[in-house]
């Protein structure tokens, strides 16, 4: 048997008798049709919107475009932006410039300005200066320079350091107490260990600098034939940052805080074991920064939590501008003297500000004949 389809059955249509209406309620039917209109055309728009928006978020550039990068890469935080390249140049322009390349003189010597150099210079013995057509004399008519640049391997050496210790024979024959005198020689960086400075400097600037692993380090080690642990590294950076760099940033921060401009941030990142933490649960990491840019003073406080409380303990003493987001915790800060003066004022970030302007002109329609618009002239006001 066959089965009947079924199906919903479809709205009336309700008819409207204009011919039975009035003036009056033909104005307000009018009306209603023009707002209803309005509402769906803006509705249509915002949707419309939206999907620009999406697809430029899922497939376009990430990155805002902006005249000076540095303006808004502060802190080197997660979501920076970083500057797109500009329009490509005309062919012309590269040709002329392959052109002028080509023609430079002396790029060479430049290039290697300061470098040590070493000279070796190929002749020939006497034996060898004998012309190979009438086996005459052969004299020297010019040289012939080549500038390469060499790579020296890393090497490890042992330096084994000798103290004399020297004693009066004198003393030792009338006295009954013999003075005994060392020859100065420099302390160790840490006690019991067989690593000098300038290892663990270039243990810690691969590792925070180059961001090469101390894994990495220890198979580079290896290929060169020295078997250096991970651990061993781990414990001196551990034990140097606390015994040597410790000094150094409490310092720092005296002079941080003593500044009336200072910028403050914080970013997520995961710690892989952390007591009472689980590794995938988010720690955080705080930045603060002087605002001079020849002599910047960044820190680094790491108290693991986002509370307010944090930066309200780190610029303890610090009486001036602090430039952060719109992150509320810094609102901890907001206090005032004894004489009713603000010590502490939140300055916000035009960076993230920037970025609503930026997301407002991506959902514009490119085939829009608008030419002026409030986003653009935001966009345009934050890059000045």
């Amino acid at each position: 048997m066959s089965k009947e389809k079924e199906t919903n059955p479809t709205p009336k249509e309700k008819k409207i008798d204009v011919s039975a209406m009035s003036r009056e309620e033909l104005e307000q039917e009018v009306l209603r049709l023009t707002t209803s209109l309005e509402e769906s055309t803006m509705k249509l728009s915002w949707y419309e919107e939206q999907l620009r928006r999406g697809r430029q978020q899922k497939f376009g550039a990430s990155s805002e475009k902006t005249p000076d990068a540095a303006q808004v890469s502060f802190f080197n935080e997660a979501e920076a932006e970083a500057a797109l390249a500009g329009e490509e140049p005309a062919l012309e322009e590269i040709r002329d410039t392959e052109i002028r390349r080509k023609k430079s003189v002396g790029w060479k010597a430049e290039m290697t300005v300061g470098l040590p150099t070493v000279v070796i210079h190929y002749t020939l013995s006497e034996d060898e200066q004998v012309c190979p057509q009438c086996e005459g004399d052969l004299h020297e008519m010019k040289t012939v320079v080549r500038r390469e640049l060499t790579v020296i391997p890393a090497r490890i050496d042992v330096i084994e350091r000798i103290q004399h210790v020297y004693t009066c024979r004198s003393c030792e024959k009338e006295d009954t107490k013999t003075p005994v005198v060392y020859a100065p020689m420099p302390a160790p960086v840490l006690a019991n260990s067989v690593a000098s400075a300038s290892l663990i400097a270039q243990v810690m600037t691969k590792k925070y600098v180059e961001a090469v692993p101390l894994y990495r380090q220890e198979q580079q080690l290896q290929r060169y034939g020295y078997d250096l642990s991970r651990q061993t590294m781990s414990n001196w950076v551990v034990r140097s940052s606390d015994l040597w760099l410790r000094p150094l940033y409490l310092k720092m921060k005296e002079e941080l805080v003593r500044k009336d401009v200072l910028h403050a941030d914080e970013t997520t990142l995961e710690v892989i074991h952390e007591p009472g933490k689980e590794a995938s649960s988010a720690s955080y990491m705080w930045v603060y920064r002087t605002g001079e840019t020849d002599k910047s003073i960044v820190l680094y406080d790491y108290p693991a939590g986002r509370s307010g409380t944090y930066p309200e303990i780190f610029l303890e003493g610090f009486r001036g501008y602090l430039h952060t987001d719109g992150y509320a915790g810094y609102h901890r800060l907001l206090r005032t003297d004894d004489k009713g003066e603000d010590v502490v004022t939140l300055l916000g970030c035009w960076a993230h500000m920037r970025r609503k302007f930026s997301d407002a002109l991506q959902g514009i329609d490119p085939k829009s004949t608008v030419s002026h618009s409030l986003a653009k002239d935001g966009f345009a006001f934050c890059n000045r």
